[in-house]
């Protein structure tokens, strides 16, 4: 049976996936699916970084505002059952899915990659969980399953509690086994400085406060939203209920939301290293480049059976005095770092470009530029070399 195609974009926060989902979409008359554990809620708007209905541009969005945050909970299982009816209705329509977000747990459920666990929420240990701290949520974790409290986010309750309640239940988090997809994917991932990810992520917190975050949540709490479901809806309803309880001042909490912020990207980008089938394309991500790369996942070339043909039609990469990583092993890399003693480098692939998927570079002030492949090695740069077809 032909699977459908279904496309995912990733990356740690403010890394601009919503905006490149949007520009995709637009180009392909695609449409986007959210995976966000927040987006789903109504009235978290500028805390979650939801899109707005001008942002969208006219592109539809699945699995944003459909939970209540006062008494719905919106589980793995949930966005699973979600998600699966909105890809086959848009799929239906003739049009290609782009899952976009920051919950990545929710895209590698779909793909097979995880499992949600099969235990039910238990209202009598979740109360009596929910008179600990953190601290001691992770203490508790971390005597009961090391492995488990290795990986988790030991700031979020609520994923303390959860893990936990597994436990409770299990006596132990399952260990994962990877199921086949009944989709076949094409997973993006945006590779941005840590530099200019951090200048972003301050930015981003600047913007939303003078635009009425705390406004925000200050609305939810006084419209039935307890603050101690403010603290599990994440960092930035965390520590601005934290501020208008006065239990931190506003620089503090501005203070704590960036470093906390920059950490969570940190951990969101060891969590997708994990993953070698995504194509990784550098920020500012170049239109053309995404373009090309979805067109071939929708309308891939016909493989030729002649290796004589294929071999006439090289790719020709040309840039100068360039260093190249030791980590590289790829069978082009070889052929490339046998070539790369000279000034200038021209080298000639038998595979096309976008299957070589050579990205180019800044390494250092000693030079110019550093060749990485795209792909199992998951190193990139900016582009700086040309790249050309003979």
């Amino acid at each position: 049976m032909k699977k459908q195609k279904v496309m995912a974009i990733v990356g740690p926060t403010a890394s601009g996936k919503t905006a490149l989902s949007i520009a995709l979409a637009q180009h392909f008359g695609s449409e986007v699916i959210s995976a966000d554990s927040r987006q789903v809620y109504h009235g978290m708007d500028l805390g979650t970084g939801k899109v707005t209905p001008e942002e969208m541009a006219g592109v539809p969005h699945h699995l944003i505002d459909i939970a209540d945050p006062i008494t719905d909970t919106y589980t793995g299982s949930d966005f699973i059952r979600d998600a699966k009816a909105a890809i086959t209705d848009i799929t239906r329509r003739g049009n290609l899915p782009i899952i976009a977000g920051g919950t990545f747990f929710y895209i590698e459920l779909l793909r097979g990659t995880m499992q949600p666990a099969p235990v039910a929420p238990n209202k009598q240990l979740r109360t009596e969980l929910e008179t600990k701290n953190n601290l001691e949520l992770f203490a508790l974790l971390q005597a009961a399953d090391p492995e488990r409290a290795a990986t988790i986010d030991r700031d979020n309750p609520r994923r303390l509690i959860r893990a936990l309640e597994i436990i409770d239940a299990l006596g132990v988090v399952p260990p994962v086994i990877p199921t086949e997809s009944d989709y076949r994917w094409l997973t993006i991932g945006i590779d941005i400085p840590t530099d200019i990810l951090n200048a972003r992520i301050y930015e981003r917190i600047m913007t939303r406060l003078d635009t009425g975050m705390i406004e925000e949540v200050d609305a939810l709490q006084k419209n039935g939203v307890s603050w101690e479901r403010l603290e599990d809806f994440g960092l930035e309803y965390r520590y601005i209920a934290r501020f208008l309880r006065d239990q931190i001042t506003r620089d503090i909490m501005i203070q704590e939301l960036a470093a906390k912020t920059r950490q969570f990207a940190k951990r969101q980008r060891l969590w997708l290293k994990r993953d070698p089938g995504i194509v990784w394309l550098p920020f500012p991500v170049d239109s053309s480049i995404a373009i090309h790369t979805v067109q071939d996942f929708i309308s891939p070339k016909p493989e030729t059976n002649s290796s004589h043909q294929a071999t006439s039609l090289p790719t020709v990469l040309t840039l100068t005095s360039c260093l190249l990583s030791p980590t590289i092993t790829d069978t082009c890399s070889r052929q490339l770092h046998q070539r790369a003693h000279s000034s200038v480098v021209e080298c000639r692939f038998p595979k096309p470009l976008t299957e070589v998927r050579i990205l180019v570079g800044p390494h250092n002030k000693n030079a110019l530029g550093r060749f990485f492949i795209a792909g199992p090695s998951r190193q990139n740069a900016l582009p700086t070399a040309r790249i050309r077809r003979p």
